[in-house]
């Protein structure tokens, strides 16, 4: 008789990106159970498309109660995962998943925090951009840092372009991270 196979941690990613959502969904170190996605956001569609057929839930959310509705459904949870998600979190929700959130903030943190800051270092005529992996705390892009990947562009950077390569180096980033991530504990609650 074998033996039973570990429990891999469960993950819920909350973001728009779907090379994200793809990548945690094939990634054999975690479960990802549910993605939780800003309600309007067009990129719904491709996610809920790329996940079909798996037993990923996709969930569209409006604010902080939604979220922690949402989460509070999928019982033991590790962590959740953030990129490109816009909605404040809360303490009580920020405390569902055993070992918190961790997000990858699209700029170099603490330089440049907030909603757009590819943007403002390519405004700033910043020629090394970077992303942060940090944990997630009720301050906005104030968590301890986990990790930076940084990005070396030319004289006259597409945003566009800067965005789609930063999206992959995310999506390595995520991969990384998680891949040390434990399963709580049997009858783990917080």
């Amino acid at each position: 008789m074998s033996a039973p196979k570990p429990a891999r941690p469960r993950i819920v990613y909350l973001g728009n990106l779907p090379e994200i959502a793809r990548s945690l969904a094939s990634l054999e170190s975690v479960e990802l159970v549910a993605c939780l996605v800003e309600e309007g956001d067009e990129e719904v569609r491709e996610i809920e498309s790329d996940l079909s057929g798996r037993d990923v839930s996709v969930h569209r959310v409006r604010d902080d109660s939604d979220v922690r509705r949402a989460l509070q459904g999928y019982g033991e949870l590790a962590q959740a995962v953030m990129a490109n998600f816009g909605i404040i979190l809360r303490k009580p929700t920020l405390r569902i998943p055993m070992d918190g959130f961790v997000n990858v903030h699209f700029g170099l943190l603490p330089a440049y925090p907030g909603r757009n800051p590819l943007l403002s270092a390519l405004a700033d005529g910043e020629r090394v951009l970077g992303l942060t992996l940090h944990r997630v705390t009720e301050r906005v892009d104030d968590g301890p840092i986990l990790g930076m990947r940084t990005l070396a562009v030319g004289d006259a950077p597409v945003p566009h372009d800067v965005f789609m390569e930063m999206r992959g180096l995310a999506t390595v980033m995520l991969n990384e991270h998680l891949s040390a991530l434990k399963s709580p504990p049997v009858g783990f609650s917080r």
